[in-house]
């Protein structure tokens, strides 16, 4: 993908998975406030559909985990349940095991930005799709602090790591 390219990847990815729009809201979005050339519906539509949450998986409940898994999940749940108006009250038992793996893993990390990776992580998983720039996203720690931050840049400058998407969003403002 060209540059620009990546860059509206990267904006419809976040209109998807964290604002919740359909690809023709992302269309119209799109349309009013970019400047660049945006890709065809049916482009946009191909992408949404391969980060849409999947019905493939059940829902999670607390009695199907163990301990440490029930521990991460629920204060995340709290926090869809809330950021999504209600519209999102459960996760599935796929959404829960990355949660669950993230949460140990990412302290610091607030609980919607959890559930946000956790999707991404998902979202590769049903793909295919590798997951190395994640990873490298979840061992850099760049929500941590100022100096965690500028670390991730300088990997990422040095062409050690590859870039997340959305890591803009992911870190939160700095």
């Amino acid at each position: 993908m060209a540059i620009a390219t990546v860059n509206i990847y990267e904006k419809v990815l976040e209109l998807a998975i964290v604002h919740d729009l359909s690809a023709t809201d992302i269309y119209r979005e799109l349309s009013s406030s970019s400047d660049e050339p945006i890709p065809h519906l049916r482009t946009i539509q191909r992408w949404v559909r391969e980060m849409a949450r999947r019905n493939d998986s059940v829902d999670w409940s607390i009695g199907d985990s163990d301990i440490l898994e029930a521990r991460e999940v629920i204060p995340v749940l709290e926090a869809i349940i809330i950021r999504s108006g209600g519209e999102i009250r459960a996760v599935t038992k796929s959404e829960a095991r990355w949660i669950g793996l993230i949460g140990a893993s990412a302290h610091g990390l607030d609980k919607w930005r959890t559930w946000i990776l956790a999707r991404l992580y998902q979202m590769r998983e049903y793909q295919g799709s590798g997951f190395d720039d994640l990873d490298a996203f979840l061992a850099f720690t760049p929500w941590i602090d100022s100096q965690a931050y500028e670390n991730y840049l300088r990997a990422i400058e040095l062409g050690l790591i590859p870039v997340v998407p959305m890591s803009h969003y992911l870190v939160g403002s700095r």
